[in-house]
């Protein structure tokens, strides 16, 4: 199964054949435009949208079979599950919140107002989270480390990140790539 977000128009499942556009009853037009994917290990589908959080459990499912996480943040730019299954998310705002046990928490010692467009998560237990014009920081056990142009990186403007499978991160940032 392939999840699509298309801007402005909706969540698309490729099942091998033919793409569907998913929908979720009650959820209004205006709050189409998904801002953020992600697909778990278990197979659901997170999609975050404009003012909401939708939680697809079966990806073969017909359309109408989501739920809507009525107590969830609003304005969620990114989105990622750490090794113990913990939803983390990433707000315009700058926030970051985490999902665990059905319970939202934000870590209290991090703190910045640039919308956090990147979340990847480290074996450690450690979070990544890359920033539109703050940079990278990392939070581990209660401390928060900034990195930024002063510290080697090309931009402050963070893209995307990606962990590979020997331990690098790489970073996607505006201007350098």
């Amino acid at each position: 199964v392939v999840w699509v977000a298309k801007p402005n128009d909706g969540l698309y499942r490729w099942d091998g054949k033919s793409f569907s556009r998913l929908s979720a009853k009650g959820l209004s037009a205006h709050d189409s435009q998904i801002t953020s994917l992600l697909v778990t290990r278990d197979g659901f589908c997170w999609v975050a949208t404009t003012n909401s959080l939708l939680l697809f459990k079966d990806p073969i499912a017909a359309a109408d079979e989501v739920t809507v996480i009525k107590s969830a943040p609003p304005n969620i730019t990114s989105m990622a599950e750490d090794r113990d299954g913990t939803l983390w998310l990433g707000g315009r705002d700058g926030k970051l919140w985490q999902l665990r046990e059905n319970h939202w928490r934000t870590p209290t010692n991090f703190s910045q107002t640039n919308a956090i467009t990147a979340i990847v998560p480290e074996p450690d237990g450690s979070i990544w989270a890359g920033t539109d014009g703050s940079g990278l920081y990392r939070v581990q056990n209660g401390t928060v480390r900034h990195l930024g142009r002063a510290d080697g990186l090309s931009s402050d403007t963070i893209g995307t990140l990606y962990l590979d499978s020997q331990g690098t991160l790489w970073i996607g940032a505006a201007d350098d790539g």
